[in-house]
């Protein structure tokens, strides 16, 4: 298995919400995000006891809800239009589209999570021996999905 770079990852955004009809991930338009500096994305399964007497003195957990609190940070470009449409999602608090890939949408076989986010956390960071920084912490609102792209 070939190791991977973070920066070989991509991220995504789309103009208009995801749903099970017209704009699945597969169908949607998916504009790159290149300005990001980091993206950490965990996967927090619900721990679930289903201990019984027969696991002979043995914990038995089954996994349940996926908690994902996506955490992406990015130098501050007022003219950008991806980093506008996460502020303006954030300040406004509404949903915005976006993917997280291992590789580029394009190519055959990237996979990631794809969903409409709410953005929480929103901070700005304004050091004075450094450049001005957005972080940010998006939360799954509706439609998550595992997407394996199937390149153009």
């Amino acid at each position: 298995m070939a190791e991977q770079l973070g920066y070989e990852c991509k991220a995504y955004r789309c103009a208009t919400d995801l749903d099970d009809e017209s704009n699945t991930p597969a169908l949607a338009t998916w504009i790159e995000m290149p300005f990001l500096r980091s993206v950490e994305l965990p996967f927090t399964p619900e721990e679930h006891d289903i201990t019984d007497r027969g696991n002979n003195g043995f914990e038995a957990i089954m996994p349940g809800l996926v908690r994902s609190a996506i955490s992406i940070e990015f130098i501050e470009d007022a003219d950008d239009a991806g980093q506008t449409a996460i502020i303006t999602a954030g300040v406004n608090r509404t949903a915005i589209a976006a993917c997280f890939l291992n590789g580029s949408e394009s190519v055959t076989g990237s996979r990631g999570l794809a969903a409409n986010f709410n953005v929480f956390d929103l901070n700005r960071s304004e050091p004075i021996d450094g450049v001005v920084t957005i972080t940010a912490t998006l939360k799954i609102r509706s439609y998550a999905s595992w997407y394996t792209a199937a390149g153009s």
